[in-house]
């Protein structure tokens, strides 16, 4: 048979580094990308802040309280400012990469020789241009965003915990290790679980357009 078998060719093991650097790079470039962390550490760090002066001022014997609550204002409106600004640089940055590795698949597709037609099934062709292509569009952007929020979250309460109680870091450890194990697991099942959703698409697609080829 000349068709290839995409089960058998489909990728093994943890995702390449190179895959997250090229849609970084469709993005905007790495640069890009070091803002968005910058905005995510401002954002975190101006949280934190808020929480300090509150429990600063209640503390506080001091009689201005349009003071303190002036300075309260102005760093929430700054987090808020911080995070808007992060979503949709995010959201921009989202959106160019998917046109940018959209273009250039189309192009790979328009410009391939016919054999790559004749061993590849349409099948296929049509599950990298829906499935893939909307996971890059939808899926990838908001759990990127989801994963950055919530590690610049727990490093923020670790370190705030840590700095109020350092033995804290005693008892961290060994759930770190715990928690380090449990992702490995996951991540392992979970990648391979998505991989055979993914190829599984193919042969549906493809059945999908022989049958209505069959009809009309």
């Amino acid at each position: 048979a000349l068709m290839t078998d995409e089960f058998k060719e489909r990728a093994t093991g943890s995702v390449d580094h190179r895959v997250y650097l090229a849609w970084a790079k469709a993005g905007g470039g790495v640069s890009v990308g070091i803002s968005i962390l910058v905005l995510y550490v401002v954002g975190e760090s101006l949280n934190v802040t808020s929480k300090w002066w509150l429990t600063y001022w209640s503390q506080s014997a001091g009689s201005n309280a349009f003071f303190y609550l002036g300075i309260y204002a102005l760093i929430n409106f700054s987090a808020i400012f911080a995070t808007f600004f992060r979503l949709l640089i995010f959201i921009f940055v989202g959106l160019r990469a998917s046109r940018s590795m959209f273009e250039r698949l189309l192009d790979v597709v328009l410009e391939a020789p016919m054999s790559f037609f004749d061993t590849t099934p349409i099948g296929r062709i049509i599950n990298r241009f829906s499935k893939d292509l909307y996971t890059v569009d939808e899926q990838l952007v908001v759990t990127g965003r989801s994963y950055l929020a919530t590690m610049i979250t727990c490093c923020s309460s670790i370190f705030v915990v840590t700095a109020v109680t350092p033995k804290f870091l005693f008892g961290l450890v060994p759930i770190f290790i715990f928690y380090l194990h449990q992702q490995r697991f996951f991540a392992m099942t979970y990648r391979e679980l998505k991989r055979l959703d993914s190829v599984s698409r193919s042969p549906i697609y493809a059945l999908l357009g022989e049958t209505l080829d069959g009809v009309l």
